[in-house]
């Protein structure tokens, strides 16, 4: 199995790995981030308003274990749409993995599915249409 381990503020900071990379003798282990645009002006890792220093921050960990992201959404507006389109493109580029959060029909912005099962308008939508058509 595999085990993914996440990191600082709500996964989004896998600084730490580099400091103190995990232990992996079974080659098990894999990075998880979550990708949220960041509202605080000291974070760093935003996939899409700091690529560089997200690049730089989990390129160390994906020198040695795959990268998942387990969540994606836009908490700061009412179409996660436009982000979680430039985010699938930046995992797409890095050959990341990535998980969709959350299959539950709560209703809001950032889930999937509807009570019908069909996908939202938005972070639904635009996550069916990646999976369908990503490569």
């Amino acid at each position: 199995n595999v085990i993914i381990c996440g990191g600082n503020r709500y996964s989004s900071d896998l600084s730490w790995w580099s400091q103190n990379p995990p232990s992996d003798p079974l080659n098990q282990l894999a990075g998880a981030i979550h990708a949220y645009p960041s509202d605080w002006s000291t974070f760093p890792y935003n996939i899409t308003a700091q690529t560089a220093s997200t690049n730089a921050m989990l390129a160390p960990v994906a020198a040695h274990h795959p990268i998942i992201m387990t969540e994606l959404g836009d908490e700061t507006g009412s179409n996660p749409a436009p982000f979680a389109t430039a985010v699938l493109a930046w995992a797409d580029l890095h050959g990341y993995s990535v998980m969709a959060w959350t299959w539950n029909a709560w209703g809001g912005p950032n889930t999937l599915i509807k009570s019908d099962r069909t996908p939202t308008e938005g972070l639904g939508r635009t996550f069916h249409d990646w999976t369908l058509n990503h490569k």
